[in-house]
Formats: structure tokens, sequence, C-alpha cells
């Protein structure tokens, strides 16, 4: 009381608040009101005091503190609307939003003033009123009428009673994220067109064809009236109509252009920039006639970095150009560009290919007719020299057979990989008998078949090949041993010899490219290799395994399946 003494009183009374203590020592805020009470003559008589204790509404206060803080440092707007809609406070934020300055520019008008759709802010207010919430997104309007993006939550604040007070809503700018969402949907609606174009073209037989499918579907699925391509003649002064589709009658492409850098040509087919002749002044490109004007666009095609023609399309009466069509037109001449050199290459690569193989043929028969004659000739030799004259024409036709070997192998590769096969039945035993005989000094033991097999042309090449092999390693004297056996639907062949054999460690590498040869620079050491491809491409299994089990040094045995003929 000491401090009511020192000035407090007033008038006789004093109202305020001060801290109690309790009997344990404990204090509590409290409102105390204290007043003098005199006689008639008004002498003070004794003094009076009341007490509330205001503890709960001293920490509501806090409260309402902290939250007043947060709204005006939070980055998302608070607001508070009487029942009617009226906002009665708004924080620095909502200000922000909404590009006001002062809190009295704001206060007092209805919330559904601030959206870009008031008739919807409507019906949202009264669904807040009936349902106590309301969540989702809304178009603001800023004060300048700019439009932005926001997420809307709201509710309605009601008394200890459950009777409304007021509504109170948080509001989030997400402008950002909505510009983010609709760049990747245009982008994926980019991609998806692209694809569908693109794969449009790789179905394509030639230029011709690829150019008429990527325009019909650049036509369809851009929703686009007509267009054209034109591509640069090699002399790159002129360009061609190549294609066109669904053109009006009153904008009819010319066949040709016969000067690519007059203008407006040169814009697009040399300079390579696109045109919109929804906006440009001059509508007339590339025909210069009278007629109905349609907006239409010419894009660059361009394939790396170099304009190869351009792409002309016109839209339907009444619309244009929009942004994301624009982006994706000149995406368009790049996928249009890239095919056109795709389908040129596969073309280019095509006729190479066919040269290649006409040369190859070419090679290969006369240099076969040369060798043969000139291994004929070197049998007479070995047959009328004595010692090592002898010697040397051995070593002579020993290289004329490896040089038919090349030449067997890379014939045989190629017409396994372009060949398609188509298998038929094919003799066994007459086959096998025709391959002993190119091998006159070796002996060879075989005791004949009545089975067939189904395979192709190819199929000697096997036979050639492993007892190929078997002399190269074995030498002269080496012997062989063909075998021939049914088992169920399959037939059982084993070609065994009494060379030097295979070590375990080689028995698999030995079907690989050049698997026993150092040379990989040349055609030998691929005997092996294609006899596991044409064994496999009759739908069989090969294997090599010991002549006599467990000893590898006494030969090998070359063990395979093939399909039994019906």
């Amino acid at each position: 009381m000491e401090r009511i003494r020192e000035g407090t009183l007033r008038n006789g009374s004093w109202l305020g608040e001060m801290e109690a203590r309790r009997r344990d020592g404990t204090t509590f805020p409290m409102q105390l009101a204290l007043s003098v009470v005199t006689d008639e003559s008004g002498r003070p008589l004794c003094m009076m005091a009341s007490g509330i204790d205001i503890t709960r509404r001293k920490q509501a206060e806090q409260e309402l503190r902290i939250r007043d803080m947060a709204m005006a440092s939070s980055s998302s707007g608070f607001t508070i609307a009487d029942l009617e809609g009226r906002l009665t406070h708004v924080n620095q934020a909502f200000l922000s939003m909404w590009g006001y300055t002062s809190v009295s520019e704001v206060i007092g008008r209805s919330v559904t003033e601030f959206w870009q759709d008031e008739e919807e802010a409507e019906a949202a207010l009264r669904a807040l009123r009936e349902t106590g919430r309301y969540t989702g997104e809304r178009v603001g309007r800023r004060r300048d009428g700019a439009t932005f993006y926001v997420i809307f939550s709201g509710n309605l604040v009601t008394n200890d009673t459950g009777a409304p007070i007021c509504l109170a809503a948080s509001l989030t700018d997400i402008t950002g994220l909505k510009r983010a969402e609709t760049e990747i949907q245009a982008h994926n609606r980019e991609l998806s067109i692209l694809n569908q174009i693109i794969g449009v073209s790789t179905s394509a037989r030639d230029i011709g064809d690829a150019l008429g499918g990527m325009l019909g579907a650049t036509l369809a699925l851009l929703d686009l009236r007509g267009g054209g391509i034109y591509l640069i003649e090699p002399g790159r002064q002129s360009a061609r109509l190549v294609c066109v589709q669904n053109l009006p009658e009153d904008l009819l492409l010319p066949p040709c252009i016969p000067d690519i850098t007059a203008l407006p040509y040169a814009e697009v087919l040399v300079a390579g920039e696109p045109l919109f002749f929804d906006d440009h002044p001059r509508p007339r490109y590339p025909g210069e006639g009278s007629g109905t004007q349609h907006p239409y666009a010419s894009i660059p095609i361009v394939a790396h970095e170099r304009i190869i023609g351009a792409l002309n399309v016109v839209l339907g009466d009444g619309n244009r150009f929009t942004g994301d069509d624009r982006s994706l037109l000149v995406a368009i001449g790049r996928a249009v560009g890239a095919s056109v050199e795709r389908t040129m290459l596969i073309r280019q690569f095509e006729m190479a290919e066919r040269e290649a193989n006409l040369y190859l043929d070419i090679l290969s028969h006369d240099i076969r007719n040369a060798e043969n004659i000139s291994s004929l000739y070197t049998d007479i030799l070995i047959d009328m020299l004595e010692g090592e004259a002898k010697g040397y024409a051995q070593k002579v036709r020993s290289s004329i057979r490896k040089s038919i070997e090349i030449l067997r192998n890379v014939s045989t590769i190629r017409r396994i990989h372009h060949e398609t096969a188509t298998l038929a039945p094919v003799d066994l035993d007459r086959m096998i008998r025709d391959e002993i005989s190119a091998f006159p000094e070796i002996r060879i033991h075989y005791d004949g078949t009545a089975l067939a097999v189904m395979a192709d042309p190819l199929l000697p090449e096997i036979f050639t090949n492993l007892i190929g092999n078997a002399v190269k390693f074995g030498g002269p004297e080496v012997e062989v041993t063909i075998g021939v056996e049914e088992s169920a639907d399959e037939v059982r062949i084993s070609v065994e010899d009494t060379g030097p054999g295979v070590p375990d460690t080689m028995k698999e590498a030995v079907f690989m490219r050049f698997g026993q040869s150092r040379n990989r620079k040349s055609g030998q050491g691929l005997g092996l290799s294609i006899t596991r491809m044409l064994v496999e491409r009759y739908g069989g299994r090969i294997r090599v395994d010991d002549r006599v089990p467990g000893h590898p040094e006494c030969g090998a045995a070359f063990r395979f399946t093939l399909k039994r003929a019906p």
C-alpha cells in the first residue's frame, strides 16, 4: 500500500493491476479497486478494496501478443473478418500480397473484393459460414489488377457457448508453384508430341514417307489446318516443296522457292529464325497471291545446326499461336531435321553396304577361282618334286588353303547375318560324304547314316570347319571319326580326332571368336565360332570333350545336336 500513498490515489479512488501475494508466498496478477468512504461532510471514514484474480486474462493477452508477433513476421497472410465478411484485421504479409501499404486501405472492405471471381468468393464465404471451414486454391486480384494464386484456409471462430464470433483465414502465395506446374505440363506435352512425331518417322521407308508422316502428325496433334515442307536443294540457292497437306485454296504454296536469300525467305531458310505470321508485317510468305489471310508459321528445319528446309503450318480461322505452340513448333523443326538426316544416313549406309557386298562378292568369286587354279597346279608340283623343293611347294599349298579358309569364313559370316534361316530337310549322309571328299589326304572314318536333319545350305560349313580344325592342329597324320546317332527328335553327331586335344581351361574359349588364334586381324581363328553360330541357328547345341575321357592329350571330340527332319 506504500505505492498507493505515493500518488496513485486520485479523487479518492484507485483502479489498476498489481501483484498479490498468497499465504504460501506465491504471487498472482490481480485487478484491484480502492475507494475512500466519507461521511456527509466529506470527511474520510475508511477505505474499501475489491480484487479480481486476472491470471487467465493475462495468459490470454500473452498468447495474443505472441500470435500478433507471428502474424506480423509470417510470409503467409492472416485476416479476421466479421460474420458479414468485412475485414477487421490483416497482417503485413496480406498487405504485401495484394499490393497495399496501409491497413486503413483494406479494413472494412468485403473479403470478396480481393478475389478474381467475386461470385465464387461469395459462394466460398457462404460455405465457410455454413460449415465452419473452407480450404481451396483461389485466384487473387492485386491492387494493380494483376492476378496470383493462393491456398486459402478459413475457419469460423466461436465463443465458449458455440456462438459464432468472426471469420479467420490464412493465405499462402503459391504463384511460383503453379507456374512451375504449368511449365512441367507444357514440357510433358511437348515431349509427348515430339515422341509421337518421331515415332512416325522411324517406321518410314524413305524421306518422302518420313516427312509426310511427320507433317500429318504435327497437323493432327496441334490441331492445325494444313501445312507443307520445303527442303533446300544441294546447291543451297533454292528450296523445293516436298510434301503438302490440307492447305486452303487461297494459300497454296509455290512448288519451288527460286532464291532462298530473298526476303522474307532468308529469315527462315538462311538466318534460321522462325516466323509467325499472325503478327508479322509480311503475311504472304511463302506465297505472294491475294486472298484470305490465314495465320501461319514458317519454322526452320535444322539438322546439326545446319538449316536444311522449312516447315510451314496454317492455323484455323480466328486462332493465334500461343507461346507454347511457338516453342513446340521450333522443337518439331529440329525433330524433322534429325529425322531427315537419320533417313539420309540410313540410305547412304544401305547403299554403301550394297556396294561393299558387291565388291566382296566379286573379290571372293575371282580370288577363289584363282586360288583353286593355284591349288591345282601346286598339287601337280608336289607330285613332281622331291626333297626340299617339294617341301616348299607344300608350304605354298598350305598358304593357299589358309587364304581360301579366310574367304570362306568371311562369306559365311556375312550370309549368317544377312540371310534368314529357312530350314528344310537335308540328306545328312550325302552332305557328310561330299565334305569327306574335300580332304583326300586325311584318313576319315565314317559308317554312314540314313537320317535327315533340318538345316539350310550353310550346313556343310560345320563339317568343313571341324575337319579342317583337326587337320590344322593335328597335321597330315591325324585321323578323324564321324559318328551319327538318333535320339528322340534330335540327331547327335560327333567329330573326333587324334590331334593334340583341347585343355579343360580352353574348352569354352575355343568357340569364341579368335579363341585359338593369336592373329586377331586375320580371318583365321573364326572356324569354331562360325560352327557354334550355325549349330545354334539350326536349334542345336555344341560342346567339346576329350576323345578319351580324362586325357585331353589323346584328341578332341566335338559333339553337337541337330533337329531331326520329319
